[in-house]
């Protein structure tokens, strides 16, 4: 989801924030719908040579003082403006995530999604059995259940296991997104089922950076059939890893507890 960057000063947030809720009104996601809208005619006004909206996005702003400028255009864009470019009861922007459950924990896991306020997680993993404890198809199921995320698996967009077999063999990742961006366009029905899915979404696999992860060519296909997504990879950040520390120890210190508990009785 395109952000205001967890680096800028709290009161240029706020700022941003209360033009956007008196300019749209307080709608669901009104924080990303106005940074869109304002980022977007400062593109057009601007005629930057080849730059998008996802340019700006929280994952290309990678300084503090670049992700100032777009926040400062921005709110100057909501001030100057009187009316908004489009009824937002048109705008249909759907919030896409992909997720990796490689060096997680099933408790780290949880907390990322919840973060994100996940409400469908699409496991596209071609097998959904899974060695790591709690990441198989049935057990997550089960978890996810109880936090109110629904489970849905959709194997068939994995990639098919000659794609696989041949990138474990070679690790040529641009050949096999190549590929697979082929096999997705001779199956776009398999894509369609996830528009009639509750969002925000979350894509599942394995690996931790989507940029080695079919996930992601899977999040650009969906992109590029209908404008109005908006993608974020979600990927461990310096607190998450402490988090995860934290949490790992507590695991094992309750394991502990149980292994002394068994022997005890």
């Amino acid at each position: 989801m395109v952000k205001i960057s967890a680096e800028i000063d709290e009161e240029l947030k706020n700022q941003f924030k209360g033009l956007a809720i008196e300019k749209y009104g307080k709608k669901k996601n009104v924080l990303a719908l106005a940074l869109k809208e304002a980022i977007d005619r400062w593109i057009s006004e601007f005629k930057l040579p080849n730059k998008t909206f996802e340019d700006f996005s929280d994952s290309k702003v990678s300084n503090q003082k670049s992700a100032i400028t777009v926040i400062e255009v921005s709110s100057n864009n909501l001030l100057e403006s009187k009316e908004p470019i489009k009824d937002l009861q048109d705008i249909d922007l759907k919030l896409l995530y992909t997720i990796g459950y490689q060096n997680k924990n099933i408790n780290l896991f949880i907390e990322l999604l919840k973060k994100k306020e996940i409400k469908t997680l699409v496991d596209i993993r071609r097998n959904i059995n899974s060695k790591k404890e709690n990441f198989s198809g049935v057990e997550l199921d089960h978890i996810l259940r109880q936090h109110k995320i629904t489970y849905v698996s959709l194997s068939l967009l994995g990639p098919p296991p000659e794609m696989r077999y041949e990138l474990y063999d070679t690790k040529n990742y641009p050949v096999f997104f190549e590929k697979f961006k082929n096999y997705l366009n001779n199956n776009i029905n398999y894509l369609e089922k996830i528009n009639k899915l509750t969002f925000p979404i979350c894509l599942l696999c394995y690996e931790d950076k989507a940029s080695e992860c079919h996930r992601s060519v899977v999040a650009e296909k969906l992109k590029e059939l209908n404008n109005k997504w908006i993608i974020e990879h979600i990927e461990l950040t310096k607190k998450d890893l402490t988090y995860k520390k934290d949490l790992t120890s507590f695991d094992i210190k309750i394991e502990t507890v149980k292994n002394e508990m068994s022997i005890n009785g």
